[in-house]
């Protein structure tokens, strides 16, 4: 956030905010307006749009990423973040695929990977699968692709802890202010994730790991078995409602919902298959689901759209 502080420099702050906006993790820019900047005329020039970064990844990187990786006994992906796209889940089935890699999301990023492929091991977050949690936490390697790893993927970093590390951390993110903040990155690059996961998917796998292969066997396993239906009271069961839904939806079907504690029968039963099919906040916002299929089905009429919504949601 900045404030103004003469008609003359709009266009020098103006400059700024976008590019900041457009670096690191894309985000909102609060300029502020004093009330005389509102009434005051200057005469000055634009400036020229503001340009993204290069965001090329050098081959030196992604060799150190690899290195780091192969020497782990019980590694763990995590795809998070707001720089995605079907590609990088793509890229990344692919490099998970090829060396046998676990694959977890973040809180409310399940589009960020196919559910239904065999590396998925489900999400860190609000109502995880404590299996999930239990793995986080013997994990000895995280490759972490977009994510923070803040207190929500850790419940309240019990399942790891920045103060006490016992695991290497990859860290990826956008932003390089994130790279240390938290984790000590080994090693860190502050690049975009989807180049670093196009980057990785190209690299020749190492020599067959059953160790690797076996730990992923036993983490899909964990979630399937965190899937089956769970008998909960009263006529209406969602449990069998979000079973449906994932049974019977098509595969690029979008499903919104907000806060509240209804949402954890949506992660924990339906299956998201492509990205851009979970559309939900991650701050916790109420009344987010409603806007957010309109906006969807305006967007994407030909596709289905289904908000699962509270009564606090239409108040």
């Amino acid at each position: 956030m900045a404030e103004i502080d003469q008609t003359a420099r709009i266009p020098e702050y103006l400059s700024r905010a976008f590019q900041i906006a457009m670096s690191g993790r894309p985000g909102p820019v609060v300029l502020a307006l004093p009330e005389d900047m509102l009434s005051a005329r200057a005469e000055v020039a634009d400036l020229p749009a503001a340009r993204p970064r290069l965001d090329a990844v050098a081959p030196e990187a992604v060799t150190a990423i690899l290195e780091a990786l192969a020497s782990a006994k019980r590694p763990l992906v995590i795809a998070g973040g707001t720089l995605w796209s079907q590609q990088a889940a793509d890229d990344l089935a692919r490099f998970a695929s090829a060396w046998g890699l676990p694959v977890s999301v973040s809180f409310r990023r399940q589009g960020h990977f196919d559910n239904a492929r065999p590396e998925y091991a489900g999400d860190l977050g609000v109502g995880m699968n404590p299996a999930l949690g239990e793995a986080l936490q013997q994990s000895d390697c995280i490759l972490s692709l977009g994510s923070r790893l803040g207190d929500t993927l850790t419940r309240g970093y019990e399942l790891m802890n920045p103060a006490r590390p016992d695991k290497r951390v990859i860290h990826i993110h956008p932003s390089p202010d994130e790279l240390g903040r938290l984790w000590q990155p080994d090693p860190g690059l502050a690049a975009d994730p989807r180049r670093v996961i196009a980057a990785l998917a190209e690299r020749p796998a190492p020599p067959e790991n059953a160790a690797w292969r076996d730990w992923t066997k036993g983490l899909r396993a964990a979630y399937e078995a965190w899937q089956q239906p769970k008998p909960t009271p009263g006529a209406v069961r969602m449990e069998e409602v979000v079973g449906w839904l994932s049974a019977n939806l098509p595969a690029d079907a979008i499903l919104t919902n907000g806060a509240g504690n209804y949402a954890a029968f949506l992660h924990r039963y339906y299956r998201f298959r492509r990205f851009g099919t979970q559309l939900a906040p991650t701050s916790g916002s109420m009344g987010y689901g409603l806007p957010a299929a309109i906006s969807a089905k305006i967007e994407h009429p030909d596709r289905t759209v289904v908000c699962l919504a509270g009564t606090a949601a239409f108040r």
